[in-house]
């Protein structure tokens, strides 16, 4: 697993304003897409054009686990294919009747 570590107090840097990163987590792929899940903001998608993690976040906003999500050889068909977007699909996990 890549290495995933908070990050001391003050440790942001004073002159970005906006959001102030609570830990730090390397990829081995550039970032194209990241999206929080809407119902459950402890789950966070992080998309690059041809891999996939979900990182879950603990109270702190520190990385507790991380999972693969796609083939692992991209694309499956050997075509040339890219990541377009990412996608939190509502009641997947527990569809209503």
């Amino acid at each position: 697993m890549d290495e995933c570590k908070p990050l001391a107090p003050g440790a942001a840097s004073a002159e970005k304003v906006g959001v102030r990163p609570l830990s730090r987590c390397s990829v081995k792929f550039e970032v194209a897409r990241v999206m929080f899940n809407p119902a459950n903001d402890a789950y966070l998608a992080v998309a690059g054009f041809a891999q996939c993690q979900v990182f879950t976040l603990g109270a702190k906003g520190e990385v507790t686990d991380r999972l693969s999500v796609g083939p692992a050889d991209w694309p499956l068909d050997g075509m040339a294919g890219a990541i377009l977007d990412v996608l939190w699909w509502g009641g997947a996990i527990n569809p209503k009747p």
